[in-house]
């Protein structure tokens, strides 16, 4: 007779993935719902970068087209190359205000998604964020939009 193991965790993304949260963010999110995780981690950006689609240039460079949407309506397109999607889109943030430090990242794959995490800061604060997307890069640009929201646009 073989006994089953359960395994009992405090980690919301875990519970629902199967995959842990990066060390630091989990402890800020032990024990609270997959609905609070999202609201605290991931809200809505008011200022939000998305990746159309990436062209792989010679060398490290990247042909990035990105459109940015502020409050939902406003719509700006913009061809950024640059040797990386995190760059391309903090460049954005910061010359719309959102200057953003990436202190820590990290990626996971999640069926055919990407979830990113990043600790985010400014010369303030640091705030962890998190974004879902169906390529790495547009899940990177879906983190800085939610850093940028909660280091910027949000007042707690």
């Amino acid at each position: 007779m073989q006994t089953q193991q359960y395994i009992t965790t405090t980690d919301p993304f875990y519970e629902r993935f199967g995959l842990p949260l990066p060390t630091g963010l989990k402890e800020q999110a032990s024990g609270i719902s997959w609905a609070t995780f999202t609201d605290t981690f991931a809200p809505i950006a008011d200022l939000r970068v998305r990746i159309n689609s990436t062209t792989q240039l010679r060398g490290t460079l990247n042909e990035y087209n990105i459109t940015l949407l502020q409050r939902g309506q406003q719509r700006e397109e913009h061809t950024i190359v640059g040797a990386g999607a995190a760059l391309a889109c903090t460049q954005l943030l910061a010359e719309r205000g959102r200057r953003i430090e990436i202190l820590q990242f990290h990626q996971r794959k999640i069926f055919e998604s990407t979830a990113t995490f990043i600790l985010a800061g400014n010369d303030v604060h640091s705030r962890w964020a998190m974004g879902f997307g169906g390529t790495p890069e547009q899940s990177i640009a879906a983190a800085l939009s939610t850093a940028g929201e909660l280091l910027y646009g949000r007042r707690s």
